[in-house]
């Protein structure tokens, strides 16, 4: 064989072996319709440098980054960068809310969701990840919406506020709720769908009232246990 031909043969093998070896073009953003957000490593940086495969099914496109050291410290960055600077939300597998501090297992799932830049809509990434790989696949849900934030306030929280009020607010008497004991019941109660907590006032053993107050909007009502109507307090 002559003696060019066979270095230019080695050659153009060595290079396929390097193209091989290199992967796939780490992605710079995710994109979905009309929407798109950078990518995770467009905004972490890494201990190692990942290898990326591009998977499509359907109308689905996923991202595929494997050799990665550890893929639930590059998601929970990753997470928290695109709810300070990207306006998007936590949510479970299940579309739930999620807790700003909740933690991540070394083996999870995540939804990192927002508006659609549309008007209509939600941009959702949805993260998948073990101990050395993790999958990001973009999608766009039509007409769908954030769940509400739920509250975090607590029945201590609840009773405090309540004491804080002035006694007119509340329909009783006296200059503050020094001289009320008030009790918070256990559990939520329904109100047009909306669950409160249910707070019941004495004084000197002797019942003066229940309220209740809305932990999705933070608002208080009297309630009246003989009708059972109820009534929007504004403090």
């Amino acid at each position: 064989m002559n003696k060019c031909y066979s270095m230019m043969l080695l050659a153009a093998c060595m290079a396929a072996v390097l193209s091989g070896c290199g992967g796939e073009k780490l992605p710079e953003t995710y994109s979905a319709g009309e929407d798109s957000l950078p990518s995770l490593t467009a905004l972490v940086t890494l201990d190692t440098s990942p290898q990326c495969t591009e998977e499509t099914e359907g109308d689905a496109t996923s991202y595929h980054y494997t050799e990665l050291d550890h893929p639930s410290q590059a998601v929970t960055d990753y997470r928290s960068a695109l709810e300070s600077d990207y306006d998007c939300v936590p949510l479970s597998a299940d579309g739930t809310r999620l807790s700003e501090d909740s933690e991540l297992s070394a083996e999870g799932e995540l939804i990192l969701a927002r508006q659609s830049d549309s008007g209509s809509g939600l941009f959702q990434l949805d993260l998948t990840w073990d101990e050395t790989s993790c999958t990001v696949t973009p999608s766009f849900e039509e007409d769908a919406a954030l769940p509400e934030a739920s509250s975090s306030m607590t029945m201590e929280d609840a009773v405090e506020y309540v004491r804080s009020l002035p006694p007119s607010a509340l329909g009783l008497t006296g200059d503050d709720m020094s001289g009320y004991s008030i009790f918070c019941e256990d559990g939520l109660v329904l109100l047009d769908g909306t669950p409160c907590l249910c707070l019941n006032v004495y004084r000197s053993g002797s019942y003066q009232g229940s309220y209740l107050f809305s932990t999705a909007n933070n608002t208080l009502y009297r309630l009246n246990r003989s009708t059972g109507e109820v009534q929007s307090i504004s403090p």
